[in-house]
């Protein structure tokens, strides 16, 4: 059975798919020589909007690993578009980009808050609550 790309299982084989080959050409072209990779076509084919909406509706239940893998995903491409960004962007364009990024963010930090809390409400009180 193939995996639908746009669910959060797809999203994220996609990301860490095309981190591993962006990574991989990177090596090959320090190796070898050649024309270095461009990460921004990488990026062309990354989403994560249905892992933020999976995260958004498991909050308030008991925290799970699938909930878990789901952030640290999340995570980790951001943290990727960001450390780029850092590398390439001028000025003006940090400013442009600026109010998506914080919003995105802001959900990404709320979620990670709520899953945290539950993850640490069911180690101080395996029924539950706090």
């Amino acid at each position: 059975m193939a995996i639908d790309a746009n669910s959060a299982v797809g999203q994220a084989q996609t990301i860490y798919n095309q981190l591993a080959k962006y990574f991989s050409d990177m090596t090959t072209y320090l190796q070898s020589g050649g024309a270095c990779p461009n990460f921004s076509t990488y990026l062309t084919g990354v989403d994560y909007s249905e892992l933020h909406r999976m995260t958004d509706q498991s909050q308030s239940g008991s925290a799970n690993y699938p909930n878990g893998a789901a952030i640290e995903s999340i995570h980790h491409i951001t943290a990727v578009i960001r450390e780029f960004g850092i590398r390439t962007k001028s000025k003006a364009d940090y400013y442009a980009d600026g109010m998506n990024d914080s919003t995105d963010e802001s959900n990404y930090y709320t979620t990670l808050k709520t899953s945290t809390v539950s993850t640490l409400s069911g180690i101080v009180n395996p029924g539950g609550g706090i």
